[in-house]
């Protein structure tokens, strides 16, 4: 209902999601900014003074009241019929996972906004049916490849084959800071995902022909 009643009041609105919570009640991420070169950076870097000393705003979006985002996450979202009979649906050319980026990027560059609506609650269990995530208790596990086809599909299309690239050079050179930061015990090396570094450098940077070219039914 709560994501009903926003988007009813909010004409503009072609899409609302939930505030998503962990199964041990913790609020997790369920609104973002678009992924972005600077983004990647500080993805790679991962310390939130670096952000504030460059001025760039971190991806994740936080509000105890209803506020826009730039996309909200597709596990808990309400669309709007119209909308998608205007930009389409999702690109069938993502196999998983930023799919709803690509999708609201298209929604906002045709004029259309995106919701978070932090009073409608919805468990969910992340990474349950892919094994990408695990508990919050757990060690981080490897990203499939896919998830880095995917991510490099979602730049190709939406910022270009230079930007790809540059997107995972910042990630790479973020990393490398992050890994300075564990020698000198300023980190817990223990947080990272394994192998990502390699895995982006084998499927992220280079965007193929296929990535170039939407899918959109």
């Amino acid at each position: 209902v709560p994501l009903i009643e926003l988007m009813t009041a909010n004409p503009k609105a072609a899409a609302v999601g939930s505030q998503l919570f962990e199964p041990d009640g913790t609020p997790t991420g369920s609104a973002f900014r678009f992924p972005s070169i600077g983004r990647e950076f500080l993805r790679g870097v991962r310390t939130p003074f670096v952000g504030r000393l460059l001025g760039i705003q971190p991806t994740p979006i936080s509000s105890d009241t209803a506020c826009r985002a730039d996309w909200v996450t597709g596990a808990a979202v309400l669309l709007r019929n119209r909308a998608l009979r205007e930009t389409g649906p999702f690109d069938d050319g993502f196999f998983l996972y930023f799919e709803e980026v690509d999708l609201m990027n298209r929604l906002a560059a045709a004029g259309w906004e995106v919701w978070h609506q932090p009073t409608s609650h919805v468990m969910h269990i992340g990474g349950a049916a892919t094994g990408v995530t695990g508990k919050r208790t757990q060690s981080p596990r490897r990203q499939p490849a896919y998830w880095f086809v995917s991510r490099r599909r979602y730049f190709a299309l939406n910022l270009g084959p230079l930007r790809t690239w540059l997107a995972g050079a910042a990630w790479i050179s973020g990393h490398a800071l992050w890994r300075v930061r564990t020698w000198l015990r300023l980190g817990d090396a223990r947080s990272d995902i394994p192998c990502e570094r390699r895995d982006l450098l084998d499927h992220g940077l280079s965007p193929s022909p296929v990535d170039l070219s939407r899918n959109v039914p």
